[in-house]
């Protein structure tokens, strides 16, 4: 599996180090991509006429890194393929790395300035803002370290259709963003509330950004969890009050990496 997962993490820069001219007889996708069909002349083309973007944009979903296993009997069929479990690291891995070590990586690749393209949960309102916080905070942290940090997009923002089987099929299932249209005019949601708050350059203040994401607390895992645990993630605050009641109802590049059970170095 180590071997997958490897492939896997290369296989995830490939589209940025062809177009940054990075791409050579030394590159470990070389022999997979003369095996796959494309040839030398081809391949050397790109490293010979470099375009590297002016901003690399970057998507990151909780569903961007992967754990994989071979002990298939662990796990329901749907997470498993011929050979392997294939499962959102989140569900199953203390340690899997966050937007914070993967903008790092991408900084250290290239040296590009870097925008977060596309930070979106399809969750509940309180875990979309908690999500869009973490991304943001992990921006703030890495530009300061010296990374050249140039965005953060809420995308979509104004929700997408079918997003959550990605556009697959049509089945009419809603994800609001920072607006939600489903409404004759487009309607402001909690998330809009943050997303000016952190454009005029001031916290934003919601109640549900005191607890942590459902991705950081101990009761996400579908499965007996490996890996260490970390640290119980520390109440944010403050916050204001809030009067609440209760009511019926209710890609592009994949920056991510790939960890293998028994496994320290993945990612």
């Amino acid at each position: 599996m180590q071997h997958q997962a490897d492939f896997q993490n290369e296989r995830r820069w490939l589209a940025y180090d062809l177009l940054c001219g990075l791409l050579g007889e030394t590159h470990p996708l070389w022999d997979y991509l003369i095996r796959s069909g494309a040839t030398p002349e081809e391949l050397l083309w790109f490293r010979e006429n470099p375009c590297p973007p002016d901003v690399i944009g970057v998507d990151y979903y909780l569903t961007s890194e992967r754990f994989l296993d071979e002990r298939r009997e662990r796990y329901l069929d749907h997470h498993c393929n011929a050979t392997h479990a294939d499962i959102e690291a989140v569900r199953v891995y203390h340690n899997h790395s966050g937007i914070k070590q993967l903008l790092r990586e991408t900084w250290e690749r290239y040296g590009l300035p870097i925008a977060v393209t596309e930070a979106h949960l399809g969750s509940s309102r309180e875990e979309q803002l908690r999500w869009f916080e973490e991304i943001w905070e992990a921006a703030e942290e890495v530009k300061a370290e010296g990374v050249d940090m140039r965005a953060v997009t809420s995308w979509a923002a104004l929700g997408s259709y079918d997003w959550n089987i990605l556009h697959t099929e049509f089945r009419g299932y809603y994800e609001p963003g920072a607006f939600d249209v489903r409404s004759p005019v487009p309607r402001p949601t909690a998330l809009a509330r943050v997303l000016r708050a952190r454009a005029q350059g001031v916290p934003p203040e919601h109640p549900s950004l005191a607890s942590p994401g459902f991705w950081r607390r101990p009761d996400r895992f579908f499965y007996p969890p490996v890996g260490t645990p970390g640290p119980v993630p520390a109440a944010r605050g403050p916050v204001r009050p809030c009067w609440c009641w209760a009511r019926a109802g209710w890609g592009r590049w994949w920056l991510g990496c790939v960890t293998t059970a028994g496994s320290s170095t993945a990612c």
